[in-house]
């Protein structure tokens, strides 16, 4: 059921390797991550699309400068696995 989510987040943090965050600047970024997608939830999110994580990252990106695209987008589909909330295709 979750396997794309696996292998997006794998192809994912393929990428996001390359990236110069500290760890310091990862830890904030995952709670930030975290924070979103409870808030999401509590707002009555059942299931999560393309749209709303393009969002999501526009938002970590806003808030995190140093943060790579694929770094944001690592960081909430492990915060959706996290939470085994569903993707709508």
């Amino acid at each position: 059921m979750y396997k794309h989510y696996f292998l997006a987040a794998l192809a994912l943090s393929l990428l996001s390797n390359t990236g110069h965050a500290t760890a310091k600047q990862s830890s904030e970024v995952d709670s930030f991550c975290k924070s979103i997608i409870d808030t999401e939830i509590r707002r009555g999110a059942k299931a999560f699309t393309e749209s709303m994580v393009q969002r999501m990252t526009k938002r970590v990106m806003k808030k995190h400068k140093v943060t790579t695209t694929e770094q944001a987008k690592r960081c909430i589909i492990m915060q959706l696995i996290e939470h085994k909330v569903p993707f709508e295709d």
